[in-house]
């Protein structure tokens, strides 16, 4: 009996145990992903920005996208405010 292995035999074995250490991992993120909430988003209709630079100044993330519906943990610190316009609120 011959215990010769080709390449191509290796090759199946490794990829086959690397699946299956990798299978259940990528099956919990699949159903984790399935649990999410989807929130509605809108898309802008600004032709222009006027940006100011401030070194030092506010993280883009809290400039442009302040998430007022997002979980606690998301959120910056500050909440956001209406203004006098309908749909801009300022953070």
């Amino acid at each position: 009996m011959s215990l010769k292995q080709s390449r191509r035999d290796f090759l199946h074995v490794g990829f086959a145990g690397g699946i299956g250490l990798t299978l259940p991992q990528f099956l919990r993120m699949k159903s984790a992903q399935a649990e999410l909430k989807h929130y509605e988003t809108k898309e802008g209709t600004a032709k222009s920005v006027i940006f100011i630079y401030l070194p030092g100044g506010a993280a883009h993330q809290e400039t442009w996208d302040p998430k007022p519906y997002a979980p606690v943990e998301y959120r910056g610190p500050m909440n956001s405010i209406d203004t006098n316009v309908s749909g801009v609120r300022l953070n």
